[in-house]
């Protein structure tokens, strides 16, 4: 993405990039998470989702039309 983003002109500082499925920055969320989980700042609990039986995924509000997933619904979109 580096590559493509650079052949398109864009100028960004690359020292300031974050990769979020490093380790390195991932595990200051999961301890950030456990600390407010350990004061019941964060919780557990059910509430209704959309859930697309084909995917088997949960998808946003903005990805729902109608009960349908949107590309499911409207392929050429």
């Amino acid at each position: 993405m580096r590559k493509q983003l650079k052949t398109m002109g864009s100028m960004y500082d690359w020292s300031r990039e974050v990769i979020t499925c490093d380790p390195e920055y991932y595990k200051w969320t999961q301890w950030f998470f456990v600390k407010l989980f350990e004061h019941d700042l964060a919780y557990r609990s059910k509430s209704p989702v959309n859930w697309c039986p084909k995917c088997q995924v949960v998808l946003a509000n903005e990805q729902v039309e109608n009960g349908l997933l949107l590309a499911l619904r409207n392929p050429g979109r």
